[in-house]
């Protein structure tokens, strides 16, 4: 992971996590807004050359129903976001060069079978992260922020917990 990130804290923030769970309610049901009280929201800030490799949101604090991102400010090249598919094997990449990786992220994920989105200002991605019946974990849980090719790429990002 390469990017700077904060906790947002303030009692201020609860219209903004109102809306945000309001938005996600047919993903997360009715109890969204008190899921998202369980772990503060965090802003994130990519530069040129930040991402996040692959991983998944769920397991470690606890279970986190619904991922959340708003984007609020779109980088000039690269900082996609790109659900894995079911089938995921984090193994797969390990033939891809890190030059590759960093300039052809998306598509290298795309081909994979992942569903990549380009960020947006004011635009909001959300995934659930359920667990199959024997105890493993249903993807699109696991995720990638591709590398930031130029500018920058903020984000806010939440997510619908269950209290550990």
């Amino acid at each position: 992971r390469f990017s700077w990130q904060a906790p947002l804290h303030s009692t201020a923030l609860t219209t903004l996590r109102q809306r945000l769970a309001r938005a996600v309610e047919g993903l997360a049901g009715s109890d969204a807004e008190q899921g998202m009280e369980v772990e503060p929201m965090q802003v994130i800030r990519y530069v040129a050359g930040g991402h996040y490799a692959q991983h998944s949101d769920s397991g470690w604090p606890g279970h986190r129903d619904v991922s959340v991102l708003l984007y609020l400010r779109a980088p000039n090249g690269g900082g996609e976001t790109c659900l894995l598919p079911n089938s995921w094997n984090f193994t797969t990449l390990a033939h891809i060069s890190p030059g590759r990786y960093r300039k052809h992220c998306a598509k290298i994920f795309a081909a994979a079978g992942g569903s990549c989105f380009a960020a947006a200002a004011g635009k909001l991605l959300a995934w659930r992260s359920d667990w199959k019946m024997d105890g493993s974990l249903e993807v699109p849980g696991a995720h990638v922020a591709c590398p930031v090719l130029a500018g920058e790429k903020w984000v806010v990002s939440a997510w619908i917990s269950q209290p550990c």
